[in-house]
């Protein structure tokens, strides 16, 4: 927050921290005596991708400064292109060969239920 070069980007900061904190105060007082829900805390959604994505930006502006130096400028987009294939071949394998073969899955994703609409519409 206090690293920002420029105003705007101190007072971007300030503002991304400050939107967390009070886009979190409706999952912390719940309403007529209900449980916290994580339903209320749909306003930090944005958020969420602003985070990871300040992160990612922070790597790649240090990996192309360290290339930058080096004089190989076709390192950076190589890696991120290996870095891309082998994350999606690796999340492939693991949904498609391990997720979907849970048997909790049936249940947890309501395919009984869904039976049970299938039968009492035929019904």
């Amino acid at each position: 927050m206090f690293r920002g070069r420029t105003v705007w980007r101190k007072t971007a900061y300030f503002s991304l921290i400050s939107t967390t904190l009070i886009m979190l105060l409706p999952t912390r007082w719940p309403v007529n005596e209900i449980t916290p829900s994580n339903l209320r805390a749909i306003g930090t959604m944005p958020l969420v991708f602003v985070f990871p994505a300040l992160g990612v930006w922070w790597a790649v502006k240090s990996i192309w400064t360290r290339i930058r130096a080096d004089k190989r400028r076709l390192v950076l987009p190589a890696t991120l292109s290996l870095m891309l294939l082998v994350l999606t071949i690796e999340t492939g394998v693991v949904y498609f060969g391990q997720y979907v073969r849970e048997p909790e899955l049936y249940v947890q994703s309501d395919g009984d239920l869904a039976d049970i609409a299938r039968w009492f519409e035929h019904a």
